[in-house]
């Protein structure tokens, strides 16, 4: 366990730090947006991916514009849906991993996603 940090992009565009205290990268992304799938959307840069709700579909969750553009949804038809964690690849001694950011990686993430209308990263209550 350790602490783990975010960035959480609604359905409706806006975004937010959201942090974890001694957690799992398991339960962080469960408590954030249910059980997590992992992908890697071509047009975010590396080494950033996103964790989606793996049902959300089923759930029916709203369209994320946001994260389906990432995904390149308009190429494939397949929609990026309900809120999205950006988290980044890292390579551990096992093999390739999914971690937590930083904050040169907030930094960085906050001005690629000023593309997107979004002048501001909040950090989450």
């Amino acid at each position: 366990m350790n602490d783990v940090m975010a960035i959480k992009v609604t359905c409706s565009g806006e975004a937010c730090i959201v942090k974890g205290q001694n957690s799992t990268l398991l339960d962080f992304c469960e408590k954030h947006i249910g059980f997590p799938e992992f992908v890697h959307p071509k047009r975010l840069p590396h080494p950033f991916a996103i964790a989606v709700d793996e049902i959300g579909l089923y759930k029916d969750l709203p369209m994320n514009p946001i994260g389906s553009w990432l995904y390149q949804t308009d190429i494939h038809g397949h929609p990026i849906v309900g809120d999205l964690l950006i988290l980044k690849d890292v390579m551990t001694g096992s093999g390739p991993d999914i971690s937590g950011l930083d904050d040169v990686d907030v930094a960085t993430l906050s001005a690629f996603l000023k593309k997107f209308g979004i002048e501001s990263i909040k950090e989450d209550d």
